[in-house]
């Protein structure tokens, strides 16, 4: 690095730190329990293809699967991970921004600029909540991508296109984005950039290839949330809706609060909905096209801001028609339009103008270490949520959830009752409640509540399972096993419900079975304690005592509060004891 980008480097680095410090102890939170806690297909870095497949965001699962095998469930190395991400990030905007500006003032708006979009809490949801990663994973190979152009490293910017389409379709608009820069602030014509770059512009077109590829296997995690077949949207009324989201991803810019992360925004359906955002967006467009024509290089802050929006805020429908995390990039557009704003209206004060920009950044950095800590406590954090939203029920599952896991079962119960009256046919809502009361002994309030969400939800694995247990407990074991079996249908990397299956086969005297379930458990999650804990039975049963020993040892340390395998142990220890050498 250059010295003189060494002291700004540093300052946006120690400011990044210092802002998300406390993001490092907020739990896991709504998806991530799906795509990290529950997943069994991040447990073994060994075997890729079980956490590279089934997913449109390959690259994320990769280092989720990294993130697991270094540290297992401790959510501190995922918070670092995203911060690193963010930090580069901001360095390469930086580097943009600073190759970017011209004049004596450059590196000052450059750093200004940077800062402000670093330490904006609008970056919270892509930051701090931490699946997604994927957003700020895309847009770190967005911007070196557009770096690596501006430093003609070509083949460094067709590897980063490349992640970044692993990483999310949303970078599916760089290579237009990135062209279209290449034009306005580096090449004097069309004719010139075809002539010195057209091989790597073919490049760049060529990685949207990885797209189909990548998209064809997110069948199970995608299927009902993106196309034209929606229930919450049509393609119409998505886009008749986006211009509301865009003016209030405009204000959450300048005047972020509140901030939340399941927006759950509904379709427009009244003129006052429809017609002035659409109005007042139509006007921002035909600026930016105006500005293209006499100030391309202005104009380009909105090809930036709408170009990127553009798969998530248009025509094709999405069940989420809003969330904050989709400005992660946009935003750049909107800090560097700020801090040119300010300079011109401070005029030759340069005084007035570093005062404003300091106390507007101090002011974000703060707001973002106050939305940090609501994020460190989950059930504040839905309360919230519920507050602003009063009808939202997967908050309300949210906060459920959450309060089941701080043994508050009276309250969470309540949660998931009130979900239920907002959204009567939340599959999920009806799942959770039905594995609060099979914990609180209610087993036949518990399956009807299953029942009731594989009514709604056919498809649902985990309805599926946790049905199979309370069938268990009501010794129905053949029911039992035909629930875990349609599970690991349509869920084959379920490990759990292997290793549920296992124990009725075991129990049905059926070991070879067993032990096969155990042992596919162990493959796709070789941190699945209960599995080992039964293999050891099984081991037991058969008298080979210093193996079954060693099995449960395993379990002990992975869970060492497993009272049973604890129990197995010494039982196994005092056999093979008297039995002698």
């Amino acid at each position: 690095m250059e010295r003189r980008g060494f002291l700004p480097a540093a300052l946006l680095a120690a400011a990044g730190c210092a802002a998300y410090l406390n993001s490092f102890s907020a739990p896991f939170l709504f998806d991530d329990f799906y795509h990290i806690v529950t997943n069994p297909r991040i447990r073994d870095l060994l075997h890729p293809l079980e956490f590279l497949t089934g997913t449109t965001r390959p690259l994320v699962a990769l280092t989720l699967a990294a993130n697991y095998a270094l540290g297992g469930l401790n959510v501190w190395g995922y918070h670092a991970f995203n911060l690193a991400v963010h930090l580069a990030a901001g360095l390469t905007l930086w580097g943009i921004l600073r190759r970017t500006f011209q004049g004596p003032e450059a590196p000052g708006l450059a750093l200004a600029a940077a800062l402000i979009w670093l330490l904006h809490p609008l970056q919270t949801q892509s930051v701090t909540y931490v699946i997604q990663r994927g957003e700020s994973l895309m847009g770190l190979f967005y911007l070196l991508t557009l770096y690596c152009v501006i430093r003609d490293w070509h083949s460094r910017a067709l590897l980063c296109c490349a992640l970044g389409m692993l990483s999310k379709p949303v970078m599916v608009t760089a290579p237009v984005v990135v062209m279209l820069y290449d034009r306005i602030f580096l090449t004097p014509s069309w004719r010139e950039l075809f002539r010195r770059h057209g091989r790597l512009y073919a490049g760049l077109f060529a990685t949207w290839i990885i797209l189909p590829l990548v998209l064809s296997q997110g069948t199970v995690e995608y299927q009902g949330l993106v196309g034209v077949g929606l229930k919450e949207f049509s393609p119409l009324d998505y886009l008749l809706t986006q211009p509301g989201v865009i003016l209030h991803y405009l204000r959450l810019s300048f005047w972020p609060h509140p901030l939340l992360l399941d927006i759950q925004w509904p379709a427009a359906k009244t003129f006052a909905e429809i017609v002035p955002p659409a109005a007042a967006v139509a006007g921002l467009l035909a600026l930016t096209l105006w500005a293209l024509r006499r100030r391309p290089r202005i104009g380009f802050l909105g090809i930036w801001f709408f170009g990127i929006l553009a798969p998530t805020s248009s025509f094709l429908p999405i069940a989420d028609a809003a969330f904050e995390h989709r400005m992660y990039l946009p935003l750049a557009a909107v800090a560097v339009g700020t801090v040119l704003a300010v300079r011109r209206l401070c005029g030759g004060r340069q005084t007035l103008f570093r005062v404003l920009l300091l106390a507007g950044i101090l002011a974000l950095a703060l707001a973002t270490v106050q939305r940090n800590a609501v994020y460190s406590d989950p059930v504040s954090f839905w309360q919230e949520h519920l507050f602003h939203r009063p009808g939202n029920a997967r908050a309300a599952v949210s906060l459920g959830a959450a309060l089941q896991q701080q043994g508050r079962s009276s309250e969470a119960e309540e949660a998931f009752e009130s979900a239920l009256k907002f959204q009567p046919d939340l599959a999920d809502a009806h799942n959770n409640l039905a594995y609060l009361l099979l914990m609180n002994g209610r087993v036949e309030e518990a399956r009807a509540r299953y029942k009731e969400a594989l009514r709604l939800a056919p498809d649902l694995a985990m309805a599926h399972k946790g049905l199979g247990l309370t069938l268990h407990r009501m010794g129905k074991l053949e029911e039992a096993a035909a629930e875990y079996e349609e599970a690991l249908r349509l869920n084959p990397v379920f490990s759990d419900a292997r290793v549920q299956l296992g124990l009725i086969r075991q129990v049905q005297g059926r070991d070879p079975e067993a032990f096969r379930q155990y042992r596919e458990a162990l493959r796709l999650n070789p941190k699945e304690a209960a599995a080992w804990n039964n293999i050891g039975t099984l081991l037991f049963r058969q008298g080979k005592w210093p193996e079954a020993a060693r099995f449960f040892r395993r379990a002990l340390e992975l869970d060492p509060g497993y009272a049973e395998a604890r129990e197995n142990l010494q039982k196994t220890l005092q056999e093979n004891n008297f039995a002698g050498p």
